[in-house]
């Protein structure tokens, strides 16, 4: 076992989920021994903290997740796709229900049959019951998704399944070590008979829920990486006017690959910069702030590729009098772009780094503040 937080290692799939699940703050796991999901739990049992224990069935092992989740702890049941059948009663009335703590249900299938009676595809679990499903084909995206599902669980109010496959599970490769995380929920019971209470009366009126909660999943998928890049773009082509477009970064940075959305928004930054520059080009911009343009146009004409730069990596409003300064004095638009390319990918990069570091930082904060 490690806990180290600044190393790599290399991990089977079933390890990463572990280590993910411990560095989340998972409170219980419980789980009905099948390979190939069988080490998740021996792994995790390994960590100091979680209270983990096998289960008599797989029906057991979800309810067991379901009370602590309910309770306001992260919590995980872990089987293989056979066992999803035993455990569907409770998985279904979940899905309406929802819950406070964060749940991972981990399905782990066995294609062609390696040790299980059939390789039934619980992919259609997840459609069927009206939840949403990772899938993780590496060491390390098990160990990133399994974090992502915790914070969709929680963020959509739904259990979320995490499949993987026999390769995925028992393969091994190279995975970056996680750092401990703070869940963001505070645990503790609420009273809340008619959202965890699925009498028929209840169940009616927790149906729309459940329809509205798929739409949001499915425009939360659909923005990803292409919405990252039209917002970091539209934000950055309005003159002046601020738009924040840091805000669609810091959130992506949660829910995605920090450095992919730092990339993805420093690539799209510059091009919507590229308004002020053409204004200041063809001479058709309007300034307000003279005095600060006049500064601006100074440092511009003795030190262009560095003043464009250092503007650009710092978050602040005024950088499009910097663009309008670099087009009137037609500084190559290559100069520009890459000079601004360096400085918004800098600041795109830490924007969502800290965005993936938030659960860790800002659970305190929101205790402080009673908040959670």
């Amino acid at each position: 076992m490690q806990t180290s937080t600044a190393s790599k290692k290399v991990l089977s799939g079933n390890e990463a989920i572990a280590h993910a699940a411990y560095a989340a703050g998972v409170a219980v796991a419980a789980a009905y021994p099948g390979t190939p999901s069988t080490e998740i739990l021996e792994s995790l049992a390994a960590y100091p903290g979680p209270h983990v224990e096998w289960a008599p069935n797989e029906k057991v092992a979800l309810e067991t997740a379901m009370g602590a989740a309910f309770g306001g702890v992260r919590a995980m049941a872990v089987m293989k796709h056979v066992g999803v059948n035993v455990a569907a009663d409770p998985l279904f009335t979940l899905s309406y229900t929802g819950l406070r703590g964060g749940l991972i249900l981990v399905s782990a299938d066995d294609p062609e049959m390696h040790s299980s009676q059939n390789e039934q595809d619980n992919r259609h679990y997840a459609r069927f019951a009206k939840v949403p499903m990772l899938e993780p084909s590496d060491s390390q995206e098990a160990k990133d998704f399994t974090r992502m599902a915790f914070e969709l669980s929680e963020k959509f109010d739904t259990p979320v399944m995490l499949r993987t496959t026999t390769r995925v599970s028992h393969s091994k490769s190279i995975v970056t070590l996680a750092e401990p995380a703070v869940p963001p929920v505070k645990p503790g019971l609420v009273k809340d008979p008619a959202k965890l209470v699925m009498l028929p009366a209840n169940a009616r009126r927790r149906h729309p829920v459940v329809e509205k909660r798929m739409q949001d999943l499915a425009r939360f998928a659909a923005y990803g990486y292409v919405g990252i890049f039209i917002v970091s773009l539209v934000g950055n082509a309005t003159v002046v006017l601020p738009v924040p477009s840091l805000v669609a970064v810091f959130a992506g940075g949660t829910a995605f690959n920090p450095v992919i959305t730092g990339l993805v928004a420093g690539a799209a930054e510059p091009l919507g910069e590229l308004t002020g520059y053409l204004a200041g080009y063809g001479g058709g911009a309007v300034i307000e702030n003279k005095a600060y343009y006049e500064k601006l146009r100074h440092w511009m004409e003795h030190r262009g590729f560095a003043t464009i730069f250092v503007l650009s990596a710092l978050p602040n409003p005024l950088f499009d009098l910097a663009g309008i300064s670099a087009g009137a004095l037609h500084m190559p638009v290559w100069q520009f772009l890459l000079a601004c390319w360096l400085g918004k990918t800098s600041k795109a990069l830490v924007i969502a780094w800290l965005g993936s570091q938030s659960v860790q930082w800002a659970a305190p904060l929101l205790r402080v503040l009673g908040i959670g």
